[in-house]
């Protein structure tokens, strides 16, 4: 078993990257999760627009086996307006994808200071539910204060 993590300063480069595992072949599943709204001492998230999406994809690799990509970090927001294009590609693509699920609520702690191995330990122990068009707002939730037509409605879109 291989698990990877996946941290780029750029948030373009995070969705681009989410948006290929939810596209790939081999990709079994994609679990998306929701970090709480406050994050204590902690230098890498100070300052972020919180909560951030991360997610945990599982792809079966020919001869590898399962290979685990935990996507972490100062990840993606839909706090802010500018961001929340980013994350409402990433649901688009998921909802539709037949292999994308969500934590129901938020985590207790993020996992991107634990070594990639115990946060996918740690991510596949949460209860999930799968992601589809009906339950997408209650993931959304999660992540904004807002809904997805009030943003909408306040970018004009």
């Amino acid at each position: 078993m291989i698990v990877e993590r996946i941290i780029s300063p750029s948030t373009d480069k995070n969705m681009k990257a989410l948006l290929e595992s939810l596209d790939h072949s081999l990709t079994n599943k994609v679990t998306f999760f929701a970090s709480a709204t406050s994050i204590e001492n902690d230098p890498w998230i100070s300052g972020a627009n919180l909560p951030l999406l991360c997610a945990l994809a599982e792809i079966n690799v020919p001869v590898l086996g399962p290979v685990y990509i935990v996507f972490d970090g100062n990840f993606l927001t839909a706090q802010r307006g500018g961001r929340y294009s980013e994350v409402k590609a990433v649901l688009d693509k998921a909802q539709d994808s037949g292999k994308a699920f969500f934590s129901p609520v938020r985590l207790d702690q993020f996992p991107h200071s634990m070594s990639p191995e115990e946060a996918k330990d740690d991510l596949q122990a949460v209860p999930v539910e799968k992601l589809d068009p009906e339950t997408r707002t209650k993931y959304f939730a999660l992540l904004s204060n807002s809904t997805e037509k009030q943003i909408k409605n306040d970018l004009g879109i």
